[in-house]
């Protein structure tokens, strides 16, 4: 086994930290109560955070008759997401996240 020495090497090194962008948003008023609304449910795409919303939904349903709309999120993802729970005018959001 013969092993070769590399000549007339270089490097460049560079730091890994990535450009912040932040949006400042207004949060909703906290609600008063669950009763009737329509509330979104807001899955990411991880594994079986689809379930625990299905669970949640049935949860909901049974126990303040409130309806319930699924989103998903693709990836990437952009405002898109944020724009179709609007349109949807649910009162409140419930998100799954996770590995």
């Amino acid at each position: 086994m013969s092993v070769e020495k590399a000549q007339n090497v270089s490097m460049t090194i560079v730091n890994p930290v990535a450009k912040v962008e932040s949006k400042t948003i207004t949060p909703a008023a906290s609600l008063t109560s669950l009763e009737g609304k329509k509330i979104a449910l807001w899955w990411n795409g991880k594994a079986k955070g689809d379930i625990a919303l299905k669970t949640i939904a049935a949860r909901l349903k049974k126990e303040y008759n409130v309806e319930t709309e699924l989103f998903t999120q693709g990836w990437p993802h952009g405002d898109e997401v944020y724009d179709r729970v609007i349109a949807a005018e649910c009162q409140a959001a419930i998100a799954t996240t996770g590995d």
